[in-house]
């Protein structure tokens, strides 16, 4: 299966939106307008466009580059696989970029992303409900001493998932609800003996006080981001470690650019793309920014990592 004009996209170069529009046009997508690319650019979807100074004084139109161009027929199409039928939000296309700039596509400027991740950043603190309580039930199940009560391991999950719904991340309550059913022995209030789950990395005990830092440093790292906050050096140091452990590369590997998988047989529909890199890339921040270290508990590694969605998306 081939794109529709792959070769005259793969040549195409620099272009304004009146381009873009032109190259979604001829792709079969004649509801696309300037005012789309224009909200696309300001989510991180697209990079900034190119400012031209023009000869008398004033500015031509702007210039997206060549694989920006190739860039937004890519997630026109993953709009329309994706959403089955329906439009997905900029979120899940944000995701995209984020998770194409991840994996080490060239054609991806940091600044782009760096926009892109205030898109789904609100998506991360205020999980949707069955996200939260998926996720309450993996950290419950995690941690949960064998003797814990059914009532009690329930409770739990009832109060962690309304913590993550309303993206209040109240550590407290959640320390509460989590000893409840790691140490369940009757204890005096405040005088529970909390039992230890383990090791980190560096060899020191790891237990709910632990990874509940480290989950109290990701809200932290997600609020700059937000913000905008977070430099390009730190995001791609971040990512550098993300490729080390998800994406290790082997000798001779690199990644292709948008314009060269408009010349390969399968076509650009066969990118993929981590959903999951977001919160991933969260975690690793810790350590960059110095928040923290990034302990390899229980909950960052082996439970959840903020599933936003479906992993290894094609568009």
């Amino acid at each position: 299966m081939t794109w529709p004009h792959a070769k005259e996209l793969a040549a195409a170069g620099d272009g304004t939106a009146a381009d873009l529009v032109a190259d979604a046009q001829a792709l079969g997508f004649p509801h696309v307008t300037r005012r789309l690319i224009t909200e696309w650019t300001h989510r991180g979807l697209l990079a900034s466009p190119r400012f031209r100074q023009s000869s008398r004084g004033g500015s031509d139109p702007r210039l997206y580059s060549g694989d920006q161009r190739r860039l937004f027929c890519v997630l026109l199409y993953a709009a329309q696989s994706v959403g089955g039928g329906r439009t997905p939000g900029q979120k899940h296309l944000a995701l995209a970029v984020i998770g194409l700039w991840a994996r080490g596509m060239p054609s991806i400027p940091t600044e782009q992303v760096r926009r892109a991740l205030t898109t789904v950043t609100d998506s991360l603190i205020h999980l949707p409900a069955y996200q939260a309580r998926g996720i309450a039930q993996l950290m419950v199940d995690a941690t949960a001493h064998p003797s814990a009560p059914a009532k009690t391991r329930r409770g739990a999950v009832l109060i962690l998932t309304d913590c993550l719904h309303k993206g209040s991340w109240d550590t407290e309550a959640m320390h509460s609800a989590l000893t409840s059913v790691t140490s369940p022995w009757p204890a005096p209030p405040g005088q529970r003996v909390e039992r230890t789950l383990g090791v980190d990395p560096t060899g020191l005990p790891l237990g709910i006080t632990e990874i509940l830092a480290e989950f109290q440093a990701s809200r932290w790292v997600l609020d700059l981001l937000r913000a905008e906050q977070v430099g390009t050096a730190d995001l791609e140091a971040a990512r550098r470690k993300y490729q080390t452990l998800v994406h290790p590369a082997t000798p001779g590997d690199r990644p292709l650019t948008i314009g060269e998988t408009f010349s390969t047989s399968a076509g650009p529909w066969e990118f993929t793309w981590d959903d999951n890199a977001p919160g991933l890339l969260v975690f690793e921040l810790i350590e960059v920014l110095g928040l923290g270290p990034n302990r390899g508990s229980l909950f960052t590694h082996g439970v959840s990592r903020f599933p936003v969605g479906r992993p290894n998306r094609r568009a």
